[in-house]
């Protein structure tokens, strides 16, 4: 037996000798009637289990009819359950009752105080309806209480709990306090459920957060539909039939969504069979809750019982054994044990000692406030993992900008070298080569000091790249002068280098043919952004173009780069003339994030 095993157990026990214990130290009623007169009502409310007198004979309370004890048959009919209780010079006191099978009236000393549906002998006349609440009582010394109890729709009929009797504000206080938490568990679990529904939507590959969902949304329900019956006073007018079938669905799909949530948390533990095993079962009865008439519905319970303790013990194995190799989940396996027992707790006092406990609803709480804390320990790991590897990512990436730029730097250094061995048009071609490669390089080096997947700021880069191309010392030998203007504007890589190679070209083509060959002159380099394209646009002071000049023409390298990339990027070329030459670029703006 695993520890976890072991655990359950004796938690049990726990749970069992408690409540036994507890209703063996109450007073009980013999032969329809009980003795209060020397009770102590400071020490609180007490239970009116025991004897009560029912038509010809005594029924121990709480109770349940089976055959034709009330009757009728297979559980139906009708009668009344009497208990006279004495209860001397007692404070104002107050009648608690619970879930009656199927329709009540309850009288006190001959007054009407209470009735859920219409109790009725004729089935015809009688509806049925789940009523529980609590009753201020007459005062007097004694107390004749009468529960005149129909059922001609569910399995078993009679008084399934038992009546309590106490001071009147305690046992008010009590039902409110009842009513209020298991609300507040319906509304903490729907929200819990409903936000891992909403999870689900906006991440689908977490396959966990969709069963989860559906397990929390059903425990919620469950608590609407079981103990205090919440859903009745929540929606007055919500059939009996329906609320009977809600209270089934509820148990029929616990299982199953279970089992799903918990082999999308630890794949493996189920294989497709065991999967199969649990959830199968579920689904038949849900499909009796569905389409079945009422009394065959509440017949399936015998037999959902045990079908649910087997699943329930070996799903518990299954695993516990998961955990005994795995030293973590703490907090699964302690809501797990919450959960295991409570449900068998109340599996066996349903089956065994017949009477309906509420326990599994505070079980189940806990263990989804657990799992939900556990998910998000997850979730929280996880968004951990994905930070580190994103910052690996991003320092890898501007790894490989720093070594691409060296190694582009390292080629623009072989090419200057070969550039200054040779004269002639050769040293020109290779010049222009080494620009070339410098606006590559330039972008890698911008690039290499952002984070992953930031833009740079392409007016910066083309005004760094125009200074790092031509120095200062380097004009003012040639005597050139210029002006950049240019706004800021974000690009991504691509378009910064297809930008950074038609600037170059165009600002090379005015320098080395405008400028140089009569000694100096004037640049003017403009970027801008006009009726959302990007604008380039250098003009110098030179003779300008030659008459009749093509770009298209052009036998020079540059002219051909540039249409090139403009095609690329939607881009158009002009040539507005005018005093000196001047080209107009346009592109396409670059793509946001």
């Amino acid at each position: 037996m695993t520890p976890a095993v072991r655990a359950f157990a004796l938690l049990l026990l726990g749970v069992l000798a408690a409540s036994c214990s507890a209703s063996n130290d109450a007073p009980r009623a013999v032969k329809g009637q009980l003795d209060l007169t020397a009770r102590d009502w400071a020490a609180g409310p007490v239970a009116l289990a025991g004897e009560w007198a029912f038509e010809e004979g005594f029924r121990k309370v709480p109770d349940e009819w089976t055959g034709n004890d009330a009757g009728g048959p297979d559980g139906r009919g009708s009668g009344t359950y009497r208990l006279k209780v004495n209860v001397g010079d007692a404070p104002p006191l107050a009648l608690r009752f619970g879930s009656v099978s199927t329709a009540f009236l309850l009288k006190v000393n001959g007054v009407e105080l209470a009735r859920g549906g219409s109790p009725d002998a004729d089935a015809a006349r009688a509806r049925s309806a789940y009523a529980p609440g609590t009753v201020r009582l007459p005062p007097g010394p004694v107390l004749d209480v009468e529960f005149f109890v129909s059922n001609h729709d569910y399995r078993v009929g009679g008084l399934w709990t038992t009546p309590v009797l106490g001071p009147a504000d305690a046992v008010v206080r009590g039902q409110w306090f009842d009513e209020v938490s298991e609300l507040t568990l319906a509304i903490g679990l729907g929200v819990i459920g409903l936000a891992a529904l909403v999870l689900f939507g906006f991440r689908p590959s977490e396959k966990t957060f969709l069963p989860f969902g559906a397990f929390a949304l059903l425990i919620a329900l469950r608590s609407l539909v079981t103990g205090e019956y919440t859903v009745v006073k929540l929606l007055p007018g919500l059939p009996f039939d329906a609320v009977v079938r809600l209270e089934y669905l509820t148990a029929f799909l616990l299982l199953p969504a279970a089992a799903m949530f918990f082999s999308r948390l630890f794949p493996g533990v189920f294989g497709r069979w065991p999967l199969r095993a649990f959830v199968g079962p579920g689904l038949g009865f849900t499909a009796m809750a569905l389409a079945f008439p009422l009394a065959w519905l509440t017949r399936s319970i015998p037999w959902f019982y045990p079908t649910a303790l087997i699943q329930l013990v070996w799903g518990i194995s299954l695993l516990s054994l998961r955990f005994a190799k795995d030293k973590q989940g703490l907090l699964f396996l302690v809501g797990l044990s919450i959960l295991s027992v409570t449900a068998l707790a109340d599996l066996v006092a349903a089956a065994v000692f017949s009477f309906t406990a509420t326990w599994i609803p505070w079980g189940l709480g806990a263990f989804i406030v657990l799992q939900a804390a556990s998910m998000a320990q997850r979730f929280l790991a996880a968004v951990e993992a994905n930070e580190r590897l994103l910052a690996d990512k991003e320092f890898l990436v501007r790894e490989i900008h720093h070594r691409v730029k060296n190694s582009l730097q390292l080629v623009a250094s072989i090419v200057t070298l070969q550039a200054n061995r040779i004269e002639g048009p050769m040293k020109a071609v290779f010049q222009s080569l080494r620009r070339r490669i410098t606006a590559i390089a330039l972008v890698h080096e911008k690039l290499h000091g952002q984070g992953l997947g930031e833009r740079s700021d392409l007016g910066g880069y083309l005004r760094d790249l125009l200074k790092l191309q031509y120095p200062d010392d380097e004009l003012m030998a040639s005597g050139v002068v210029w002006d950049i203007d240019a706004e800021q504007l974000t690009a991504g890589i691509d378009y910064c280098i297809d930008a950074g190679l038609i600037l170059t070209e165009l600002v090379g083509n005015a320098y080395k043919h405008a400028l140089v060959p009569r000694g100096g002159g004037r640049l003017q380099v403009e970027i801008k952004i006009r009726q959302g394209r990007l604008v380039i646009e250098v003009a110098d002071d030179g003779a300008g173009f030659p008459a009749g000049f093509q770009p298209e023409g052009a036998k020079g390298l540059g002219f051909r780069l540039v249409l090139t990339l403009l095609q690329r990027n939607d881009g158009t070329l002009m040539l507005p003339g005018g005093p000196g030459g001047r080209v107009r670029v346009e592109l396409r703006l670059p793509a946001p994030d």
